[in-house]
C-alpha cells in the first residue's frame, strides 16, 4: 500500500491528546429560570467561605420584604417553582421571584469557586435570569444587587404575565420553518433560540393545550415551563405600568465595568463593557429575543474549548442539542456544574 504523508499527518494529530484545558479557555454559563432541586445550596452552606454569601442575599432580600431565612428555606426545597396539570388546566405553584433570585445565589457562589480554585474564565453569559448572575460573576453587580435584580424582575415578570395569561413552553425536535406556521394559528411567540430544533415560546395559556396537540402530531415535543411567566416577549411592554417600579429601580443601581470578558445574547450577540450599555441591556431584555444559540455557537472563535454550566443540570440538554446541531461545537466540552465540588474540580470528564 502507497504511504499517503498526508493521511499519516492528519491520523497522527488525532491519535495526539489534546492539550490540558486551561481556565481562559472555559466559558462559565449560567442558565436561565426553571425546575430547581431540593438541597441545591447544601454543600454551599457548609463551606465556611460561602455561607456568608447566603446570609448576605437572605439580608438582601429581607430588606425587599422576603420573610427572614425564607431563601433557606427554599434552597432546601420549600416553596420551589413547578407546574402542574390538572382538569381545569395547567396551574403553576411555588414562589417564583424567590426561586430566581436563589438561583442567582448558587450560580454566582459556583462561578467563585471556579476562579478561586482555577482561575480566571475565559468569558461569562447568562442566559436570559442567569444574565443576574452574571453580571454578579463579571464584577458588575455586588451580590446583594444582583440578587435583588432577580427577585424584582421575576415579580414583575409573573404580574405582568398574570395580566396577559401567557406562559412559556419549550418545543422540541421541529425545525422553526415547520413550527412557525403552528406557532401563528396559537399565537405564540418565539422568545428564546436554544438550537435550530429547540425553541422557547410565549404562549396564552388557553392555548397550550391545543399548541402541544399539533406539536406532538408533526412527532415534535412540547415542555410546559416551570416557570410562572414569561420573558422576552414584546406583548409584556403593553404592561407599562409594570414595569415603572423596576425601570425606576434599575436606573439607582450602582454598576461598575465588568472586570472580566461578559456577553450578552440579548437582541443579539455582544460583548458588554460600559455602565450604561449593561443597564440598557437589562432594560432591553424583558421584551427582546434572546440568541442563546448564536451566542454559544461563536465561544469557539474567542479560544473558548469548554462550556461550563452552573446552575440547573436539567439545562444541559439544551448544550448537547445545540452542539449535535451546530458544527462549530464539535469539538467543545459541555459540563453541567450543580455542586461547589464540581465547580472546584479541574479535569473535565470525557465526552
Amino acid at each position: 500500500m502507497q504511504h499517503n504523508p498526508v493521511v499519516h499527518d492528519e491520523m497522527t494529530r488525532l491519535a495526539r491528546p489534546a492539550p490540558p484545558l486551561t481556565a481562559r479557555q472555559i466559558a462559565l454559563l449560567f442558565p436561565t429560570g426553571g425546575a430547581l432541586w431540593p438541597g441545591m445550596a447544601e454543600d454551599l452552606d457548609r463551606a465556611d467561605a460561602f455561607a456568608p454569601w447566603i446570609d448576605r442575599a437572605n439580608e438582601a432580600l429581607v430588606g425587599e420584604g422576603v420573610a427572614d431565612g425564607a431563601l433557606r428555606g427554599l434552597l432546601a426545597g420549600e416553596g420551589q417553582i413547578k407546574r402542574v396539570a390538572t382538569e381545569a388546566g395547567w396551574e403553576w405553584v411555588g414562589d417564583f421571584p424567590l426561586s430566581m433570585a436563589a438561583q442567582a445565589v448558587v450560580g454566582s457562589c459556583l462561578a467563585e469557586g471556579f476562579v478561586r480554585t482555577q482561575g480566571e474564565p475565559g468569558a461569562v453569559a447568562g442566559e436570559s435570569m442567569g444574565e443576574c448572575a452574571a453580571y454578579c460573576v463579571a464584577g458588575v453587580l455586588d451580590l446583594e444587587d444582583a440578587v435583588r435584580v432577580a427577585w424584582r424582575w421575576a415579580r414583575a415578570l409573573q404580574r405582568a404575565s398574570d395580566e396577559l395569561g401567557l406562559r412559556m413552553a419549550v418545543v422540541d425536535g421541529i425545525p422553526w420553518g415547520q413550527l412557525e406556521p403552528m406557532a401563528a394559528r396559537w399565537d405564540a411567540v418565539v422568545v428564546v433560540a436554544e438550537a435550530p430544533t429547540l425553541v422557547v415560546l410565549s404562549v396564552p395559556i388557553a392555548h397550550l393545550g391545543g399548541l402541544q396537540a399539533e406539536v406532538l402530531a408533526a412527532q415534535g415535543n412540547l415542555l410546559v415551563s416551570s416557570n410562572a411567566c414569561v420573558a422576552h416577549d414584546p406583548r409584556l411592554g403593553a404592561r407599562a405600568h409594570v414595569w415603572l417600579e423596576h425601570e425606576d429601580f434599575l436606573a439607582s443601581l450602582p454598576m461598575r465595568a465588568p472586570k472580566r470578558e461578559l456577553w450578552t445574547a440579548v437582541g443579539g450577540v455582544r460583548r458588554l463593557t460600559q455602565v450604561e450599555e449593561l443597564r440598557a441591556n437589562l432594560r432591553a431584555t424583558t421584551t427582546t429575543r434572546v440568541a442563546w444559540d448564536e451566542l454559544v455557537g461563536m465561544l469557539p472563535s474567542l479560544g473558548i474549548r469548554a462550556a461550563w454550566q452552573l446552575g440547573m443540570p436539567s439545562k444541559a440538554y439544551a448544550l448537547e442539542r445545540l452542539k449535535a446541531e451546530d458544527d462549530r461545537l464539535a469539538s467543545m466540552k459541555m459540563r453541567a456544574v450543580r455542586t461547589l465540588a464540581m465547580a472546584m474540580r479541574p479535569s473535565i470528564p470525557p465526552r
